[in-house]
């Protein structure tokens, strides 16, 4: 199980996309790259909860068993609000990319 989670998380934090710190202001991921991101983070972190709920293992394990999940859940509302900011950024650019404040541009042969 800890070897899961390491792998997807090693995968997730080597893409500058997927951490909101690896992003500049100008530049926002994809929404579809954030919404994969978002899913692996999502089965991660059911898988780790899984693994919190079995029977037998120690008070250690399942103390860093709680801890993984608080900071898989901390990076799924990260990776959300990143979301919603470029969601919100490509609904401008799509609403304001055709006005002009100084109107249609003039036909110079007329």
């Amino acid at each position: 199980m800890f070897a899961l989670y390491q792998a997807v998380a090693g995968f997730l934090s080597s893409s500058p996309s997927a951490s909101p710190a690896g992003t500049s202001s100008t530049s926002l991921p994809s929404l579809e790259e954030l919404d994969y991101h978002q899913g692996l983070y999502r089965l991660v972190l059911h898988c780790l909860e899984d693994a919190a709920k079995k029977p037998g293992i120690s008070e250690a394990e399942k103390a860093q068993l709680e801890e993984q999940c608080a900071q898989t859940r901390d990076r799924i509302a990260a990776l959300h609000r990143l979301f919603m900011a470029t969601m919100m950024e490509e609904t401008y650019k799509h609403t304001h990319a055709n006005l002009n404040p100084l109107g249609p541009p003039k036909d110079k042969n007329v």
